[in-house]
């Protein structure tokens, strides 16, 4: 596999994928240290969206700070 184009954008993804990234499909999207700023109702629903931007044979790689429980992670 050849690796054509990454891009990198900055944007608030709590408010979905912002507009350059809505207009494409991906092979990869890659996100690391990030999910864990959302609630788990937000990560479904980004999840969800993102989708709907990933090729057939495409993958999503999620990377993120992981605890048992939710003590741990508020008390992080």
């Amino acid at each position: 596999m050849t690796i054509k184009k990454i891009i990198r954008i900055r944007g608030d993804f709590s408010q979905g994928l912002v507009e350059p990234l809505r207009q494409h499909e991906y092979d990869f999207i890659v996100s690391s240290y990030a999910f864990h700023h959302l609630t788990d109702e937000q990560k479904i629903g980004f999840i969800k969206e993102l989708l709907n931007h990933i090729k057939s044979d495409g993958l999503i790689l999620i990377g993120d700070a992981a605890f048992e429980n939710r003590a741990q992670l508020e008390q992080c």
